[in-house]
């Protein structure tokens, strides 16, 4: 037996089901959405609905991301006005997840510039195995497409301090 329960305002929605009525769940959970009299809405359904799987995968994703950009961001602090930029837009999406909860409906826009962090903490991390830096001669174009352009150029044109300088 599986239970999901979820209380807004005076109203509290508590669903009991087994493996084998998912289906019969999403089915209501719906009807719950579509009726204008609840506050049950088509999100609360969508985050109720989340199945374990997706949430394990976004747990290792971010699991696997934030000690890298974290990292990032520690080995950034020396040249701290070169990634100003970029620390600017962490903060100001920490804020909005800390006023609004971290749904990844603020967190994702947010990814992009964790993983600019994240390269960097990985590439110091080899370039300390290996003993020297090779750094490449433009960003990939899959980053130099995104949202953080300008971030990939700053990497590209050599205004972050390369790992090897620190």
């Amino acid at each position: 037996m599986n239970v999901l329960a979820l209380v807004k305002g005076t109203e509290r929605y508590v669903f009991l089901y087994d493996d084998e009525s998912h289906r019969a769940l999403l089915q209501t959970m719906g009807r719950f959405a579509a009726d204008a009299d609840l506050s049950f809405t088509w999100y609360d359904a969508a985050v109720l609905s989340q199945s374990p799987f997706a949430q394990l995968l976004q747990l290792i994703t971010w699991g696997a991301l934030l000690p890298a950009a974290l990292a990032g961001i520690v080995l950034t602090r020396r040249r701290w006005r070169a990634a100003l930029p970029l620390h600017l837009v962490l903060l100001a999406s920490l804020f909005a997840t800390v006023v609004f909860y971290g749904t990844p409906r603020f967190t994702l826009p947010v990814a992009p510039y964790l993983l600019v962090f994240a390269a960097y903490s990985l590439c110091s991390a080899s370039c300390q195995l290996r003993g020297a830096l090779r750094r490449p001669a433009s960003p990939p174009r899959a980053v130099a497409a995104g949202p953080p352009r300008a971030a990939a150029a700053a990497l590209s044109s050599g205004a972050f301090p390369q790992p090897g300088n620190l």
